[in-house]
């Protein structure tokens, strides 16, 4: 069965094997996490494994290989899985592997900077902030000054994009100014890693910027379900046995246990695990620049659909990432009333506001392709007239 409103003769074979409805299960998400996930994935999680066996040992061992090929294999670092969120994971990497005398230089133009500050505020982490406007991405030159204002700092920490607003921080341009400061990165890639290419002259280049450690998570461009969080470290860190502000979170005892006993230190997701190592497959099958094209198709028909219909971007083009697209909305349409419409015709997008401007946020990554987008921007097309009568 096919989206309804899919016409197969000019559009892409849709991803998705139901109609869009508002009914559990028929809904399709627009949202960079969770996403929308193939069936084999769901069904990959409806299976019992013990959490002390073979099946989830392997499992793992299959989740780690398979994460370190989006680094190109990379000698230096190594995939480290942790149950929880990807704020779970950005806690662990703040808290494991900045010294205790060490400070943070938190780079933040959106929603998950600010997290970024409100963790080191939570862990009492010795930090300075710089802000800027959440329509731009991070500008290297008054990074640059910042960081001149702050030496006694150890590392850097910021998101690679803010899908609050889509805004992609570009690595090739902060990378080198960080190096230059002699500080390292702890990079939330939580949207982008498996979203972007990875290797040297990439958008994810180990060697061109002094990243120790990035985190993304299972439920974003990996397409998997929530719950558990992805971490590449350099190794060397993680042999050091990091500086701990958790005891659950510490990334360099799950890394030794991995890699002493090939098992987590406390009961894992069992059920996240496999539907993880059944997600990471179908992107080795698929392709990792297979799926980066996807992403940016996704949006090019996002694009070229709601503009017509008095969407405008809220990020200009230079500044903007293929991960999501923020809209300002047209004159005389509310957004709880979009929202309401889009759930009843069988999509779901981001439901709350973010931005300092009413805006709607559209999602590329997840199991669905330019003909779900189609079917996205069909729906809101039909939606609009209703919408507008309702103010």
């Amino acid at each position: 069965m096919t989206t309804a409103t899919v016409q197969p003769s000019r559009r892409p074979e849709p991803l998705i094997d139901f109609t869009p409805a508002n009914e559990p299960g028929q809904r399709v998400l627009f949202t960079p996490g969770p996403v929308a996930v193939a069936r084999s994935v769901r069904e990959a999680a409806l299976l019992d494994v013990g959490a002390w066996g073979e099946d989830t040992f392997d499992a793992a061992d299959e989740c780690r290989r398979i994460l370190m090929t989006l680094c190109a294999d990379h000698p230096e670092f190594s995939a480290v899985l942790l149950p929880g969120s990807g704020t779970y994971g950005v806690e662990a990497i703040i808290g494991s592997f900045l010294p205790r005398d060490g400070k943070l230089v938190i780079l933040s133009n959106g929603v998950y900077g600010e997290r970024l500050v409100a963790i080191a505020d939570a862990m009492g982490v010795d930090h300075a902030v710089y802000r800027q406007d959440e329509t731009a991405r991070l500008d290297a030159a008054r990074v640059d000054a910042f960081l001149s204002e702050h030496p006694d700092a150890t590392h850097v920490a910021f998101c690679h994009c803010e899908t609050t607003t889509g805004v992609l921080n570009r690595l090739d341009e902060l990378g080198p100014v960080v190096a230059r400061h002699d500080k390292r990165i702890l990079l939330d890639a939580m949207a982008t890693l498996a979203g972007y290419e990875s290797g040297p002259g990439k958008a994810i280049d180990l060697d061109g910027a002094p990243i120790d450690h990035m985190i993304t998570s299972s439920n974003k461009s990996i397409q998997g379900v929530p719950g558990m969080c992805c971490v590449i470290s350099r190794t060397s860190d993680l042999e050091s046995g990091g500086f701990a502000r958790s005891m659950s979170l510490d990334l360099p005892a799950q890394w030794t246990a991995m890699r002493q006993r090939r098992r987590f230190r406390f009961t894992p997701p069992t059920h996240v695990l496999l539907a993880l190592r059944q997600a990471l497959r179908e992107l080795e099958t698929e392709g990792f620049a297979r799926r980066v094209e996807r992403y940016r198709a996704n949006q090019r028909v996002t694009l070229d659909r709601l503009t017509p219909l008095g969407f405008t971007p809220y990020i200009e083009e230079p500044h903007r990432g293929h991960v999501n697209t923020t809209f300002r909305l047209p004159e005389g349409v509310g957004f709880d009333a979009l929202i309401g419409a889009l759930i009843e015709r069988g999509f779901v997008l981001f439901p709350t506001q973010v931005t300092r401007e009413p805006t709607l946020r559209v999602g590329s990554i997840g199991a669905i392709g330019p003909a779900e987008v189609h079917a996205l921007a069909d729906a809101i097309e039909d939606a609009l007239p209703a919408v507008r009568a309702a103010r």
